[in-house]
């Protein structure tokens, strides 16, 4: 059944090869970073409500969406610009991260509600009703729920006809120990599906701030509270844009000089850029923000708009003309 299932690979989700692209670049030793976001609620929520009218984007004009794979934010800016995109593409200078962002693009695509993604991210029976998961409940509810193998084995098949094997192996290994907890149920998951401030970080980690504190970084959903999981409404609406949209996984260092081309993208229609708190640091942009947005008017003639976060308290979202 997998090797017919690798032989149908595009026929299994009734989309083409051209709908689908990634990176040649191999993905280094080593586990993606963030499992889910580490902008805060507020930004996050800002994004699904983001308008585009208030920047003279109408719907019906083509717009292309270029966003940082990351925590995969960028995806709660499709509900906004539904109707709007000719093409989607998700860049991070670190291959891994892209390997993330393409086993969530097809683990949407795959899964018909929000209960049923989560099903798959965490291989466990313990969504059935969305409602239960707060962010005091959500730690003894993931834990009550063993990993479920029959799930994580129909996923890992239904995988091999939806994407690459990078995100296939990002599945198989570090989603189903880290996330999954497959091989100790107890351990704290890299992903939790919701958050608040001030959980204690020596049972939850910490979602702001520096990977290196003690206790460790996690991502979160904010199921039921922001973004693109506050409801099924929005869920449905990204999950229809990615079946109906082309959607592109590029190796990108923003300190480089690329086109819109290099991302997948047309050249002839604006663009919006999420770039989460990237530019905001030196480690990743050296020349910051001010460089970048050169760099992006280059890639992109016909102008647009940079979207950032700032991804800790106070929350901060801003929209700069490119």
């Amino acid at each position: 059944m997998l090797a017919e299932c690798v032989r149908r690979q595009w026929s299994c989700s009734g989309t083409s090869p051209s709908l689908l692209q990634t990176s040649a670049a191999v993905v280094k030793d080593g586990v993606a970073t963030y499992f889910g976001t580490t902008d805060t609620e507020v930004e996050n929520e800002a994004m699904s409500t983001f308008d585009p009218k208030q920047h003279k984007l109408h719907r019906g004009k083509s717009v292309s969406l270029c966003s940082v794979a990351g925590g995969m934010s960028g995806l709660s800016l499709l509900p906004p610009l539904s109707g709007m995109l000719s093409s989607i593409a998700f860049f991070d200078s670190n291959a891994q991260e892209l390997a993330k962002a393409e086993l969530w693009v097809a683990l949407i695509r795959m899964s018909p509600s929000r209960n049923k993604f989560l099903e798959r991210l965490y291989s466990k029976q313990a969504f059935d009703d969305l409602a239960k998961f707060t962010p005091q409940s959500m730690a003894e509810l993931l834990k009550s729920a063993p990993f479920d193998e029959r799930i994580f084995n129909k996923t890992e098949t239904e995988l091999y006809c939806e994407s690459t094997g990078l995100a296939v192996k990002l599945y198989q290994q570090d989603v189903a120990s880290l996330v999954g907890l497959r091989s100790n149920n107890t351990a704290r998951p890299r992903m939790w599906p919701s958050w608040q401030e001030h959980l204690p970080e020596d049972k939850y980690g910490h979602v702001y701030g520096s990977p290196s504190r003690p206790h460790g970084k996690v991502g979160t959903l904010w199921l039921n509270q922001a973004g693109f999981m506050k409801n099924e409404d929005r869920y449905q609406q990204v999950r229809h844009v990615l079946l109906s949209t082309p959607v592109n996984f590029r190796v990108l260092d923003l300190n480089e000089e690329f086109t819109a081309q290099d991302m997948g993208l047309l050249d002839d229609v604006p663009v919006v850029m999420f770039t989460s708190d990237t530019l905001k640091l030196s480690k990743w942009v050296a020349d910051l923000e001010h460089g970048a947005l050169q760099r992006f008017q280059e890639a992109f003639p016909r102008g647009g708009l940079l979207l950032q976060t700032q991804a800790h308290p106070p929350s901060h979202f801003s929209v700069t003309t490119i």
